[in-house]
């Protein structure tokens, strides 16, 4: 029904906000950031001190955004507001996450059997839990592509291979 639409104006005062926030980010972390896929005004960072197996609560906290670079790369971004060092956390293929409720936790792992079954970061979404499932969404969506292109260069790289090692068959006369 017509009253569950967002009103134009709110669309509107979303759109504007979108497009300062990305101003600011290219301002203040990084001038190739092409576009902002998704945002939450508030998240507060936690660290896992593996030494005291518990989580730490780190002095960053702020506006989240997903971020879309031109490469195209992805990462995620905590404008932090207690000070001036800002989180900037590539999304990458070895990205593991998990959604507990208002929290998402993740690490970044380079694929060996070594790695901790530990989550390194947590971040709490003050928005809530459907907050943090839309970004989680989100997160498992491009690592999933990111996974599926790694696939794609080996074969590539495989075939590469296979071509440079194999001799062409000689005529036969």
């Amino acid at each position: 029904s017509p009253s569950t639409l967002p009103s134009l104006t709110s669309v509107a005062e979303q759109a504007i906000t979108t497009e300062a926030s990305l101003v600011a980010l290219r301002q203040s972390v990084d001038p190739n950031i092409e576009s902002i896929l998704f945002s939450a005004r508030h998240v507060v960072e936690f660290d896992l001190d593996v030494q005291l197996s518990r989580w730490q609560r780190v002095n960053r906290e702020g506006a989240l955004f997903l971020v879309r670079y031109r490469e195209p790369r992805y990462a995620l971004v905590i404008h932090n507001r207690k000070n001036p060092e800002d989180l900037v956390e590539p999304v990458v293929a070895g990205m593991d996450i998990e959604v507990q409720d208002e929290f998402l936790m993740y690490r970044t792992t380079d694929g060996s059997a070594a790695a901790s079954d530990a989550f390194a970061r947590a971040l709490w979404f003050h928005g809530g839990v459907a907050e943090v499932q839309a970004c989680a969404n989100l997160l498992q969506d491009i690592v999933w592509m990111h996974q599926q292109q790694q696939q794609q260069q080996q074969q590539h790289a495989m075939i590469s291979a296979g071509r440079q090692g194999s001799t062409p068959a000689q005529p036969g006369f």
